[in-house]
């Protein structure tokens, strides 16, 4: 995977409008500096629907199922994370992705 990393909600997003095509999926914290991370996931499928964003947090599940989807929100991460279940969650959403678009 090539990935892109910021410790800002505001940089990640300003990076995603430079290229959208750029990502296959984003995965975002719930709780970061500017955005919240359903901020970001909102802002992110205005811009590309369907984009699959996976939200991590350390609360639970935060929002409902409904607004999840209708936020792009694939997958949910729960700390602390154990780095073997998000390789397999990156996986699964990239590979569900693929399945989407195939005809």
């Amino acid at each position: 995977y090539s990935v892109v990393a910021t410790t800002r909600s505001k940089d990640a997003l300003d990076l995603f409008l430079e290229d959208p095509g750029r990502f296959d999926m984003v995965i975002t914290d719930q709780m970061m500096p500017g955005l919240k991370g359903t901020d970001l996931a909102r802002e992110i499928v205005g811009v590309r629907p369907g984009m699959p964003i996976v939200l991590c947090t350390g609360y639970g599940r935060s929002i409902g199922q409904e607004e999840a989807e209708s936020l792009g929100i694939r997958e949910f991460l729960f700390k602390p994370l154990i780095m073997r279940q998000v390789a397999d969650l990156i996986r699964r959403v990239l590979d569900e992705k693929g399945a989407q678009r195939a005809p």
